[in-house]
């Protein structure tokens, strides 16, 4: 199936995308997982969200990832698409809030663990829910490429 979306509406998801990886990027630095998202075959995004000075925490970029997806993509008008592209859309958009939640409470879980393996396990719990936000992002994006 190949969608046509416009581009504005594309980038939207690339700019989630590039926020998921910033949110990855930070849990690096915090000595997390190096695999934690893969990098090849990464989507390039235009730069219409600039790295954040300073680093945001992680807290603080999730707010940003919620806002986005809430405010942005789910305020979309996306019903006015054929009713293929629409349920796909839709479908994504579901699974991705969903994983939003999921992810809150994670970040949560992770701010209350105070011993190492707990702290490396919530890691890697929020590692994979990036990627699979991540992946959520990529395939609304190859489809409409595809």
């Amino acid at each position: 199936m190949s969608m046509s979306l416009q581009r504005s509406r594309l980038q939207l998801y690339r700019d989630l995308l590039e926020l998921i990886q910033q949110l990855e990027q930070g849990f690096h630095v915090e000595s997390a997982p190096q695999d934690c998202l893969p990098r090849e075959g990464e989507i390039e995004a235009s730069g219409t969200i600039a790295p954040a000075q300073p680093p945001l925490t992680p807290q603080q970029s999730f707010e940003l990832m919620q806002k986005v997806f809430q405010t942005q993509i789910l305020a979309q008008d996306w019903q006015e698409l054929e009713n293929q592209t629409w349920q796909f859309i839709n479908s994504v958009n579901v699974e991705i809030s969903k994983q939003l939640r999921l992810l809150k409470t994670d970040l949560i879980f992770l701010a209350t663990a105070r011993q190492t393996e707990t702290l490396q396990k919530r890691r890697s719990q929020i590692c994979d829910r990036l990627r699979l936000l991540a992946q959520y992002c990529q395939a609304i994006l190859s489809q409409a490429i595809g």
